[in-house]
């Protein structure tokens, strides 16, 4: 299933519609901006977002009941699983060898486990929507997918990340697996000082 329309308009309702999205998340806590920057089955360069939560500390001797009734709440990124949204662009080549060029918006849950104080890996599942333009033609495709990655985060408000995220077009042109290798950077705006 292909869908053709005018890109200009799709893509400033997506690029309108990502940044309202990540402004309305802005008010939580623990929260991080930054680059992501990588290759693979195509280049993307995407600005990044993320908020991390994670559940309360359980003692053993917690009832069946305290464990269902346990609240959510916000934590440090470093040490939280987490959403990421990311807003990239970039470009690759058709079956064709036409250049296409695209933007994309992607959402990842992120479940985080500490390696050490500073250092974790994370794995989770995602999905993506991207506008692709070429030949004067635009085209809308969705996908879903995975990432798993490192991570490190220093004393100052620092992360940098390491990761690989597959995703299986569902909808859009040509169907099939992509692939990326990313590295990101991110300033903590509410770091874990510890």
């Amino acid at each position: 299933m292909c869908l053709y329309t005018d890109g200009r308009k799709i893509r400033m309702r997506a690029v309108v519609t990502a940044v309202l999205m990540m402004v309305s998340f802005s008010a939580l806590a623990q929260r991080a901006v930054g680059l992501r920057v990588g290759g693979g089955s195509s280049f993307i360069a995407e600005f990044s977002y993320q908020f991390a939560f994670q559940q309360e500390q359980r003692a053993l001797t917690d009832t069946w009941w305290q464990r269902i009734t346990r609240k959510t709440t916000l934590s440090p990124i470093s040490a939280a699983d987490r959403i990421e949204f990311g807003l990239g662009f970039g470009s690759t080549l058709s079956s064709f060898s036409e250049s296409v060029n695209y933007m994309n918006f992607c959402v990842v849950y992120q479940w985080h486990n500490a390696l050490t104080r500073r250092a974790g890996w994370y794995v989770g599942p995602g999905a993506y929507l991207s506008f692709h333009q070429f030949d004067e033609r635009s085209l809308l495709a969705l996908g879903i997918g995975g990432q798993l990655g490192v991570d490190y985060t220093f004393r100052f408000p620092l992360q940098v990340s390491a990761d690989f995220r597959p995703m299986i077009r569902l909808i859009g042109g040509s169907y099939g697996l992509g692939w990326g290798i990313a590295i990101g950077c991110r300033y903590m705006i509410d770091s874990d000082k510890k």
